[in-house]
């Protein structure tokens, strides 16, 4: 049911864009059929600021936010450079940020410093399109590499010599008399 009223409101959005309704049903299509496969949670941010916005102090704001709300257990954002003005439709910026399960994204959505900061940042968007969805992992990251082992300890240096002993004049037979 959640996914079909998802389904519904994307269409509304995009209703004149085919290729973006084959792109949502497909997304669709791959939560729904991986449902069982899902491990964490992802809550995507994609928005077009108004204009006279300074985008880096928001940004500051938000990588605060996410610091001291502990559920959030990733945060990324990007700004598109590449993408033409037909096909991104004004957006200007990406943010998503990860959680270990839709309860722990409830709970960050009801956390009083979201729900302050989500006021600041209605304020200074223009246009905003939110997705809130299991995350199916169809590749994962390659395997970091290993760690080399570390140096071998350096070879003992060998012993110094002992210092010569000094004589004691006590000990020093007495000069001879003339």
């Amino acid at each position: 049911m959640i996914l079909k009223t998802c389904a519904q409101q994307l269409f509304s959005l995009f209703k004149w864009r085919s290729i973006c309704k084959s792109a949502i049903c497909w997304v669709l299509k791959m939560l729904h059929s991986h449902s069982g496969a899902m491990a964490e949670f992802k809550h995507l941010v994609i928005a077009k600021f108004k204009e006279g916005v300074v985008v880096e102090e928001l940004l500051q704001g938000m990588e605060k936010l996410v610091s001291e709300i502990d559920v959030v257990q990733s945060f990324e954002w990007g700004e598109d450079i590449e993408s033409k003005e037909m096909m991104r439709q004004g957006f200007t910026h990406a943010f998503m940020m990860t959680f270990k399960s839709k309860e722990e994204f409830t709970v960050f959505q009801t956390h009083p410093k979201h729900a302050e900061f989500s006021a600041t940042f209605s304020a200074v968007i223009d246009k905003v399109l939110l997705l809130d969805f299991p995350s199916v992992l169809a590749k994962p990251p390659p395997a970091p590499a290993p760690s080399p082992p570390p140096p071998p300890p350096p070879p003992p240096s060998p012993p110094a010599p002992a210092p010569a002993p000094t004589p004691d004049p006590a000990l020093a037979p007495a000069p001879a008399s003339a």
